[in-house]
Parts: C-alpha cells; structure tokens; sequence
C-alpha cells in the first residue's frame, strides 16, 4: 500500500502506478508515494496456539488412519477404521450366509479368498493399528489440554506437542 502525499490517498501499487503514470517497483516508490508498511499480526494468544497445534494433530493423525497396514504374511490393506469395519462386516455378512470363505481385496485391489477366521484376523490387524493411532492422537490432545496457558514457557509448551511425538511408526 502507498500513500500520496498530496491528496492523503491509500493506494494498491497498481493504482499508484496508473494515477502517476509510470511504472516503479513496489519497493522503490517515486517521491510524493510513501509506503505503507502493514502492521504485524499480533501474536496468537496461548489458547489460539492451543488450538491451532491441535488442529495439526488431528490433520496428522488423520493422514496417518489413511495409510496402509501390512499383516503377518506382508499383504497391505488400506488402513483406518473404515477398512476395518469393512472387512469384519463382510466377514459377519459371509458367515450369516454359510460361507466358509470371502474374497477380500488389498491395497492394489488385488483379490485374496481367505476364511471368515483369516478376514476378522485382516479386520483386527488394521483395527489395532488405528486403535494405536488414535491412542496417539488422543495423548497429544490431552498433553495439550493440560498445558497451563499462563506458563511462562505456555507458548514453548505447546508448540512441543506433536502427533508424531506420541505415535511410533515402529510396532
């Protein structure tokens, strides 16, 4: 933003440019133009921080619900809880049925005919790797509840609260 001197005008560097007839960079303005230099957003206070480090909790742990998960003989499924309630459901529905088996499909949309006792282990492995994911996500949630906003140190705090600070990728 620029201000003309003799009119007392705010204008956008565009408009500056077309009322003077000339082209300048935005950083060096003729005379008679004096920037205008924005001032700084004011600093979150602890309970914005708060919330905002939460909301990157979530959107991490999020992001990790999505990823695959690999059961004991290396076949990836897609992971998070809708997979797995998926997988038991269809295993449930087979079994009212009187089947023995189902086909199940993995990550690459690969077919696997596996026995309804084989899908619920599928079902329960992608089920406990969510389960650990929200327990993760949880804990940072809560470490970041009990943060006392008027801590000296408050804002140090809760930037040190991290979703992957709570969630091992190892098992």
């Amino acid at each position: 933003m620029f201000i003309l001197k003799e009119t007392g005008e705010r204008l956008n560097h565009r408009q500056a440019q077309n009322q003077l007839g000339i082209s300048f960079p935005r950083d060096n303005p003729p005379p008679g133009l004096t920037i205008i230099t924005p001032a700084p957003p004011p600093e979150p206070t602890p309970d914005e921080l708060k919330q905002r480090q939460g909301d990157s909790v979530r959107r991490d742990a999020n992001t990790v619900h999505e990823a695959p998960v690999t059961d004991a003989a290396g076949v990836a499924w897609n992971g998070g809880f809708d997979s797995a309630l998926k997988i038991k459901s269809a295993a449930d529905m087979a079994e009212f049925a009187g089947l023995a088996d189902i086909t199940l499909y993995d990550l690459n949309n690969d077919p696997h005919t596996v026995t309804l006792p084989e899908a619920k282990v599928v079902a329960a492995t992608i089920g406990a790797a969510y389960q650990q994911q929200l327990g993760a996500k949880q804990a940072a949630l809560r470490a970041l509840r009990d943060i006392d906003p008027d801590a000296p140190d408050a804002k140090s705090q809760i930037e040190a609260v991290s979703f992957s600070g709570f969630h091992s990728t190892k098992g």
